[in-house]
């Protein structure tokens, strides 16, 4: 098992990281991503890489953090970002993307532009360096898309052949946006959301997707499974997204296991 999207970096983690991940991989568990969402994080995920076989590093700045970021200044934010990427066990760039859920009532357009501004600073790094991204999106699918089809075009000539692509985490979307994404060689990946009462929809994205377009996440320390909801997730818990996966698609776990390890091993170049 791979859980493509974990936050072991993050403070609720802080005293146990290291016997987290060391019952993970007693649990069947291959390899874990880290994925940062500001600077600190994504450097205490790469130190977990680089102490910890099974780990991973994405580095990124989350789109909440846009405003904090600008301060610092477009060239400043590429400098450290690509610093941080050059580190050897770093797979992916991210999470980036756009969060509208939090913005005060009514919106606000100057968050909104820092969030995009941010965004595309993330994307041409990826394309820059060949990485993959991992996308963070909330109520902003229209407008997230709208930057990718463009960057798109005017980065690889309309084609996807001299990038990775990436993956949207934690999709939660209509049948119609996971077309879009798919259509622009997106993977789709899929949290313990999935097993919430009230979001069987996405059982139907999931039994109609490619199968080499879907992967396994658990957003650790959040979004733990319907059958642990209220604890603390972990990264073996990606077991109970396989398993209402491969439910969705009529497989056996087995089956949907091997499926989502080698996408994520395809997607990330995991060795």
């Amino acid at each position: 098992m791979i859980d493509t999207h974990s936050h072991l970096n993050f403070k609720d983690f802080n005293r146990d990281y290291r016997e987290v991940i060391a019952e993970a991989e007693k649990s069947g568990v291959s390899a874990i991503i880290n994925v940062g969402s500001d600077f600190a994080t994504s450097e205490k995920a790469i130190k977990a890489s680089q102490e910890e076989k099974i780990c991973y590093a994405a580095v990124g700045v989350h789109p909440v953090h846009a405003q904090d970021a600008a301060a610092l200044g477009e060239t400043e934010i590429i400098a450290r970002l690509e610093k941080l990427a050059k580190n050897k066990k770093v797979v992916a760039i991210g999470e980036t993307g756009l969060d509208y859920y939090h913005l005060p009532q009514g919106g606000n357009e100057k968050i909104k532009m820092s969030q995009k501004r941010l965004f595309q600073i993330h994307l041409k790094l990826a394309h820059k360096l060949n990485l993959p991204l991992i996308l963070h999106c909330r109520d902003a699918y229209e407008d997230l898309l709208e930057i990718l089809r463009s960057a798109i075009e005017q980065l690889n000539n309309g084609t996807m052949k001299q990038w990775s692509g990436g993956v949207i985490h934690c999709f939660c979307g209509s049948e119609e946006v996971a077309k879009k994404f798919l259509d622009l060689g997106f993977y789709l990946g899929f949290t313990g959301l999935i097993t919430y009462p009230g979001n069987e929809y996405l059982a139907k994205i999931i039994a109609t997707a490619p199968d080499d377009k879907i992967l396994a996440e658990t957003d650790c320390p959040y979004l733990a499974p319907q059958v642990k909801r209220g604890e603390r997730n972990l990264p073996q818990y990606v077991k109970y997204v396989i398993e209402y996966m491969a439910r969705a698609r009529g497989a056996d776990f087995k089956e949907m296991e091997r499926a989502t390890s080698e996408n994520a091993k395809r997607l990330f170049g995991l060795g």
